[in-house]
């Protein structure tokens, strides 16, 4: 079979001025490389540049933009071959590529792998250097960029040109830290007699049966004969069959298919087991295996439904297996700034707090990149579905040139190719906000859609290779999309930025109450910033007072927090929220922690309670790229942050809420599940200093349904639900009847112990009136399994706290009069 030479590990890295750029670090020596890797941190390991995510060091990495690098290497090969290729599976971003001094090819593309014939260049026994000149391609782009013609409403009218991370030329929640670098695996390939260039997979389900299919492309060096063997190991068995085939030399195509009976389905988490399955392509010829693919595949049917409502307007469903499934989660951009640096356990840390989390949905955004194949083998063991953006991102893109759209029709045919076979995989789409922001609002004036920069790409040439390369999943032009305004609530998916950007009411924008007047079918966008917890902040400005006015701190903050006058969007959050500014930096932020979290309460409460009518809520954004105050629940570090506890609650398969109004308030009762639950509902109401009324009642949640289960006549204070089933407690609310402002919050006295468990420690809190946000403070690696809550008057709340020194415990709470903020 084909021999993989890696490539990976230590290059020589050397670099030049492009055009004798200023502020720019002379190359006196070559520095070590490491490849998969950026010349960012390469530059940091070498003691030349420090770490770009720290205070403002950011702003002494831009050189990197005016500089050209060379990567070189030697590399040998001791055994025969028909055939020698040359694999680069990331080159960010304008690439030269020479061997023994000779131009073998030049690439423009950083997202996708790109394959180099070297077979001529190659001998066996000696040894070849083979060398990569890169740059970012920024100073090329400007040169072609035209801002007057090509909106890209930021400062970066380059970025469109490149095919590159969008993101990495700075967005509100990242900094300008333009990537570059041999940045994902390289290898030699040497093949004998024949290679196998792709195979795609599809299947048909019938019950409990799947026809499997799978056509190859294979190209032959010489003319020969083969047995063709495709095989499927899995969940409840074995099986195989084989054609003996005779390749011609050059492109050929083969086609196998067999039963696959009894067949296990694969589902989104929550709604069935993720069964995964080793499908396998081999080549073989007289007993020896010329080349083979393989690949895990799941079985499953996707759809998307657009259903008509009574009053005209559409659903927004994605069906898997017949089932509607309501999507739970969040919009993934990439999880640090230079993303060459993403480990696979960063990944799987991710990847497993979104589960614990509740999520069963990622949307990854247009602006970053087709993320590591790690990740998606990770979502389709945990049963994530994936939107998959392809990678165009709040900007007009030049359609208008055909080297640009060839490039771009290049890259999409490799991803598809590559990520069709997912089972995670739920749905293609075309871009990022452009339809909406530059057909509709630039361009439309936002009364319809006019033609625009880039359209021809997302409404024919991505639907056309979609459909050509894989017909078994939906493919939706933009994000958002749908009805004559793009970011329509009556059809389609919608991004809910009203509360947060765009209500030119700054008191409304910044009213979380707000979310309940969104009438969107499926919200793949909606957001609450806030700061970062306070060891965080001292963490990524390396400096230990937190101090708003440092120019570390202030360049950490997130643009959009300086809209609005009166101060900024954060600003507003405290005065709606609590009544004014505190002057206190920590109590600012912690109240700031502590909207966010009410905020994502409250959005997702009410897109789940419309479930039937609303079938998506993923919020903006899951994780972050560096130090910032942010969207997000975890943060760059992988600390959770408060709204992480309140939103794995808010999305439990069965949840209750609490829907406080004038003088009463609604309980709903949501169950994802797919069976009847009979539930009993205890219902509180309370003032802050004693609970006032106490009811309960018992009723069936019909599956995969959402019901109104009571209603509540309240007074200022608190309201609290809990469901039991079988006495088990399932999910409880506890939300205040009004915001902070609006009530007295008395202080009070936290009373708590700790005793020593096996594994962990358990913690006890009480407090005699109303605990307000309380928190269990922790070092870092300790796990409590909920934190940032508050507490009933006259209730004991007992907490475990997984690898916890019961010494480094302390707990806190905004009105607690013991304690300090920390």
């Amino acid at each position: 079979m084909a021999r993989i030479i890696s490539l990976d590990g230590v290059w020589k890295l050397t670099w030049q001025p492009i055009n004798n750029c200023d502020e720019f670090i002379e190359c006196r020596e070559a520095i070590m490389a490491t490849v998969p890797g950026d010349v960012h941190e390469d530059l940091v390991q070498a003691g030349l540049l420090p770490e770009p995510l720290v205070g403002t060091n950011a702003t002494l990495h831009e050189w990197v933009e005016r500089a050209k690098f060379t990567y070189e290497r030697e590399l040998s090969v001791d055994t025969d071959f028909d055939r020698a290729e040359l694999v680069f599976h990331g080159l960010d971003c304008i690439a030269e590529i020479y061997l023994d001094g000779q131009l073998i090819g030049s690439t423009s593309n950083a997202f996708v792998p790109h394959e180099f014939d070297v077979t001529k260049f190659i001998r066996k026994g000696e040894r070849h250097i083979l060398s990569v000149i890169l740059e970012t391609g920024v100073q090329w782009a400007k040169e072609v960029a035209n801002p007057e013609k090509y909106q890209t409403g930021d400062q970066s009218p380059e970025r469109p040109f490149l095919r590159k991370p969008q993101f990495s030329f700075k967005w509100d929640w990242a900094p300008r830290l333009v990537t570059c670098g041999i940045w994902r695996s390289v290898e030699l390939r040497l093949y004998k007699q024949a290679a196998i260039r792709d195979v795609a997979i599809s299947s048909e389900i019938s019950g409990r049966a799947a026809k499997l299919s799978a056509c190859a492309e294979v190209e032959a060096f010489e003319e020969t004969k083969c047995t063709a063997r495709l095989r499927v190991v899995g969940p409840g068995g074995f099986w195989q069959t084989s054609d003996q085939v005779s390749l011609a030399i050059g492109q050929n195509r083969l086609e196998l298919a067999l039963d696959v009976a009894p067949v296990s389905r694969w589902y989104p988490r929550g709604y069935g087991e993720q069964a995964l399955y080793q499908v396998t392509l081999e080549l073989e010829n007289d007993g020896t295996l010329v080349d083979t693919r393989s690949f895990t595949y799941g079985f499953r049917e996707i759809q998307l439904k657009q259903t008509l409502l009574a009053d005209g307007e559409k659903t927004f469903t994605l069906n898997v297996n017949g089932i509607d499934v309501f999507c739970k989660g969040a919009d993934w951009v990439p999880a640090d700034s230079l993303p060459a640096r993403v480990s696979r356990q960063k990944y799987e840390q991710l990847i497993a707090e979104a589960c614990e989390a509740n999520f069963n949905c990622f949307r990854i955004w247009g602006g970053g990149i087709y993320e590591d194949p790690v990740f998606y083998d990770l979502c389709d063991r945990h049963g994530i579905l994936i939107w998959q953006d392809f990678m165009f991102a709040c900007a007009e893109y030049p359609d208008d040139q055909e080297w640009f759209v060839e490039n771009v029709r290049a890259e999409a045919a490799k991803v598809i190719k590559s990520l069709r076979h997912h089972p995670c995989i739920a749905l293609w789409c075309g871009n990022n906000e452009n339809d909406w922001l530059y057909g509709f609002m630039n361009r439309g004036k936002g009364k319809e859609i006019a033609p625009f920069y880039g359209q021809s790409i997302y409404h024919q040439l991505l639907p056309q290779l979609c459909s050509e390369l894989d017909p078994s999943r939906p493919y939706w032009p933009s994000s958002p999309y749908g009805g004559n305004d793009p970011n329509s609530e009556s059809e389609g998916d919608r991004h809910a930025w009203d509360v947060s950007i765009l209500n030119p009411d700054l008191e409304a924008r910044a009213d979380i109450r707000n979310y309940r007047r969104d009438r969107g079918k499926f919200i793949s966008e909606f957001g609450v910033i806030s700061h970062a917890l306070p060891r965080t902040i001292r963490q990524y400005t390396a400096e230990q007072r937190i101090d708003p006015s440092s120019p570390a701190y202030k360049f950490h903050d997130n643009p959009i927090n300086a809209i609005g006058e009166g101060g900024g969007l954060s600003d507003w959050y405290q005065k709606v929220g609590f009544g004014g500014v505190p002057e206190d930096p920590l109590r600012y932020i912690y109240q700031s922690l502590l909207y966010q979290a009410m905020g994502y309460r409250e959005a997702i409460a009410s897109f789940r309670i419309r479930k039937g009518e609303c079938w998506g809520s993923l919020f903006w954004m899951y994780s972050d790229c560096w130090g910032t105050l942010g969207w997000t629940i975890v943060d760059y570090y992988l600390r959770r942050k408060p709204s992480f506890y309140w939103v794995r609650k808010a999305y439990a398969p069965i949840a209750v809420f609490i829907r406080p109004e004038e003088h009463s308030a609604k309980i709903y009762v949501v169950n994802d599940t797919l069976s009847d639950r009979k539930i009993r509902l205890v219902a509180e109401t309370g003032d802050l200093t004693r609970p006032l009324k106490q009811t309960s009642c018992e009723f069936t949640v019909r599956a995969n349904s959402v019901i109104e289960a009571g209603e509540l006549e309240c007074t200022p204070g608190y309201l609290f639900a809990q469901i039991y089933e079988d006495d088990v407690l399932v999910a409880e609310d506890l939300t205040l009847t009004h915001l902070p402002k609006d009530l007295k919050i008395p202080d009070t006295q936290i009373k708590w112990s700790v005793a020593e468990v096996e594994n962990a420690v358990e913690v006890t809190i009480s407090s005699d009136a109303f605990g307000f946000f309380v928190w269990i403070d922790h070092p870092d690696g300790a796990v409590p399994e909920d934190n940032y809550f508050n507490l009933p008057p006259g209730r004991s709340k007992v907490i475990r706290v997984a690898n916890a020194d019961p010494k480094e415990i302390t707990v806190r709470a905004l009105n607690a009069v013991n304690g300090v903020l920390d």
